[in-house]
């Protein structure tokens, strides 16, 4: 498997020691199977289920010389447990061994793949929510209010800049309008400051979060000064 395509348990189910763990268990199924039977004893069985254990390297050292892996695994197996290996394998074709093991890690393997969808779907329908999220205009004038409290916005030119209100003109992604005296002198980094704040205070990760300026309109920039 390629590494970086891979997530962790997906890898570690096709590594090769969890195939031969999985062979070890078919095999000492078929075992059961014989011990029911009352074609095997089941002091053998039980001399084999304390004894067995994987060994990759030895395993493959011996595929070397033999040539063939079922042969070798059982090889492997039975250097560890002794006479009560003659039981191992009995009845089995290789196939038997490799087909079984198969299934059993593909449906593992799938089992991870749909556990993997059902968060993935979790993920999306969070993601939609928090994509249509409407937030009342009250709620979020409060939060308005105390982010500029908390950190008030900086003077450009000795003049304080005024930020009047805010209002959420639609959703899809979440965008508002901040009302202003000066939206060209607003620093970027103070947009940032109130979208970092305002993704915090109303639990909005993972979506765009837009803010347009808009000044408000001055009621008196009309009227002539009144000569002096």
């Amino acid at each position: 498997m390629i590494d970086r395509y891979s997530r962790p348990a997906m890898k570690a189910l096709w590594q090769p020691e969890r195939k031969y763990v999985t062979w070890l268990a078919v095999e000492l199924l078929a075992c059961e199977a014989l011990v029911q039977k009352k074609l095997m004893p089941a002091s053998a069985l039980r001399e084999i289920k304390s004894k067995a254990r994987v060994n990759t390297a030895r395993i493959d050292a011996l595929e070397a010389v033999v040539k063939h892996d079922v042969i070798a695994f059982i090889e492997s197996i039975s250097e560890q447990v002794g006479p009560a290996a003659r039981y191992l394998h009995m009845g089995l074709t290789s196939s038997d061994i490799l087909d079984t093991s198969l299934a059993v890690l593909m449906v593992e393997a799938a089992d991870m793949i749909l556990q993997g969808i059902d968060r993935l779907m979790t993920a999306i329908e969070g993601a939609y929510a928090v994509w249509n999220k409407r937030i009342p205009t009250a709620a979020l004038n409060r939060w308005f209010e105390q982010a500029i409290a908390a950190n008030p916005p900086p003077a450009v030119s000795g003049r304080r800049l005024k930020l009047n209100y805010i209002t959420q003109a639609k959703a899809r992604p979440p965008s508002f309008v901040l009302f202003c005296s000066r939206a060209d002198a607003i620093p970027q980094s103070y947009l940032r400051y109130l979208t970092n704040s305002l993704r915090e205070a109303f639990e909005l990760p993972g979506t765009p979060i837009r803010i347009a300026l808009r000044e408000k309109a001055n009621p008196f920039a009309h009227k002539r000064k009144r000569p002096s």
